[in-house]
């Protein structure tokens, strides 16, 4: 039988070799900042982890679940968790993509070769954007279950941190992947930088293989 969830902190020593759909523990701040901090525990948990890790940082109830995705496989692979999580305690979700500008110089250069060709590229980026959400959503929504989709602009990382805080978003769930013996993070070091980065729940799933 597969357990829930982990609880006991010795049971993180093998943590590889738990068989649980998921672990829940939570993360606090250090000395008044109020920015949260990953623990040296929760870190090497999440980096170890089979299975998806659930951060409390509030114990607010969550209504408002955020995915950001950015269009590859990766990050959609949190989506399956992250919905399971939000049927469970009837929480909406709200799939988000960050689009950056290209760097003003670029724009400059394309309105030379043709004008308002700059004002066009980043109208085609923000409806390429939408289409992208709006068929993920299409894919995964349930009869009842209403998936919102919104495009902001700036840094992927910003992006999400910005939106989670201007919407009280309660939990952000993000993909990430390990190389060399899982010690690294990648994913743009997106994922990485919104943990330190968000005081909101997370989610975090690193995808099998």
């Amino acid at each position: 039988m597969r357990t829930p969830f982990v609880k006991s902190k010795s049971d993180f020593c093998g943590i590889a070799d738990i068989h649980c759909d998921l672990i829940v523990m939570s993360s606090h701040g250090y000395s008044g900042v109020t920015r949260w901090m990953l623990g040296s525990v929760a870190e090497k948990v999440l980096r170890k982890a089979p299975c998806p890790v659930l951060v409390i940082r509030s114990s607010r109830p969550i209504w408002r679940v955020l995915v950001p995705l950015d269009g590859s496989p990766l990050a959609e692979a949190a989506l399956q968790p992250a919905l399971a999580v939000a049927a469970g305690l009837g929480a909406e979700v709200t799939l988000l993509r960050a689009i950056g500008a290209p760097e003003a110089e670029v724009l400059k250069q394309l309105d030379k070769v043709e004008k308002g060709l700059s004002q066009r590229v980043l109208e085609d980026m923000s409806a390429a954007a939408k289409t992208y959400l709006r068929e993920v959503s299409d894919r995964h929504r349930r009869a009842g279950a209403e998936i919102k989709t919104a495009v902001v602009d700036g840094s992927a990382a910003a992006g999400i941190l910005d939106y989670a805080e201007a919407r009280d978003m309660d939990l952000i769930a993000m993909s990430t992947h390990g190389r060399t013996g899982l010690q690294r993070w990648i994913y743009g070091s997106v994922t990485e930088k919104v943990l330190h980065g968000a005081q909101h729940s997370m989610l975090v799933v690193r995808p099998s293989g």
